[in-house]
């Protein structure tokens, strides 16, 4: 299942990507290397954008059915077994876009360094 990015998650997303991209471009041009963009970084940037999306997905159906208008018909018990796995969920991608940053951060510095 595909989610569709609201415009605002898009505008987060574009803004992240843009954000890691300007650091990249930074340290290429502390360390004197040419502004080219490497496909490897090309990569990196796309997989942290899609996680990123991915819990922003996550954190509005969190909302979604925290929302008192929502169209959720769960059982007490089912709504606090979904909100603690989408809470679980949300927690864990979030430590997988931390660690993908610091592996990003890694790769760049052991390459440009």
């Amino acid at each position: 299942m595909r989610f569709m990015l609201s415009e605002d998650d898009e505008e987060m997303r574009e803004y992240i990507l843009d954000t890691f991209q300007k650091g990249l471009q930074e340290i290429r041009k502390k360390r004197g290397i040419k502004e080219d963009t490497l496909e490897e970084e090309k990569y990196m940037v796309n997989r942290k954008g899609v996680i990123w999306s991915m819990k922003l997905q996550v954190d509005d159906l969190l909302y979604d059915l925290e929302d008192e208008k929502s169209d959720f018909c769960f059982s007490e018990q089912e709504h606090n077994d979904i909100k603690e796995l989408l809470e679980k969920l949300s927690s864990r991608l979030e430590e997988i876009d931390n660690t993908l940053e610091n592996i990003f951060e890694q790769i760049i510095l052991q390459k440009y360094t």
